[in-house]
């Protein structure tokens, strides 16, 4: 017959049994399901450990990659833009270059016109170049609403404020035109209402 198995061992037991044969039985159901674990060396135990940090810094990877994902899936984005509105928008920015370009040139010209220009009536170098003998000024004088004086050169258009250095200057020399007016308007603020009276070059 073959060993008996641990199932057998236990129907057998019971209260009436040999005491001797009851603790050797004991000792065996301890026994019962117990299985013997593989021995591991040093170097199996660090390679499995290596395995799970390995896991653990992937996991965090991972994470990370997700995390930066949904972050840029929240962020706006610039709508994509055709070739044809690329290439409009580079016209554009040409064009207002261009502009610029010019208007500074404009400024830069006339600059150079204003101070070159003698101020004198019938100088207009353009013109016969016959200076006027009394020597009056080629400015025009403008009274506006508010009081306020300045002149304008008929041969280059400075416009000539009373801010300007060398307005009293001028305005103390003959001039070839008359003065005019615009009449006369009330205002609150004086001081502000000759500031806005006219234009400023910017």
């Amino acid at each position: 017959m073959g060993r008996p198995t641990n199932a057998s061992k236990l129907a057998g037991l019971s209260s009436e049994s040999d005491p001797s044969v009851a603790v050797e039985n004991s000792a065996e159901i301890e026994n019962v399901g117990t299985e013997q674990l593989p021995q591991m060396s040093n170097l199996q135990l660090l390679t499995i450990i290596a395995a799970m940090q390995k896991q653990l810094v992937d996991s965090n990877a991972a994470t990370a990659k997700l995390a930066a994902a949904i972050t840029d899936l929240a962020t706006p984005k610039a709508p994509i833009k055709s070739r044809k509105q690329e290439a409009d928008e580079e016209n554009e920015r040409l064009f207002q270059k261009r502009q610029t370009d010019l208007e500074r040139m404009k400024k830069a010209n006339d600059s150079y016109n204003h101070q070159i220009c003698e101020h004198i009536a019938g100088s207009n170098k353009i013109g016969e170049g016959f200076k006027d003998l009394q020597g009056r000024t080629s400015f025009q004088w403008h009274r506006n609403d508010v009081g306020v004086e300045f002149a304008v050169c008929s041969i280059c258009q400075r416009i000539l404020l009373p801010a300007d250095p060398d307005y009293l200057e001028w305005k103390r020399k003959p001039q070839f035109g008359k003065p005019s007016a615009a009449g006369q308007r009330t205002v609150m603020n004086y001081s502000k209402a000759m500031e806005d009276s006219f234009l400023h070059d910017s």
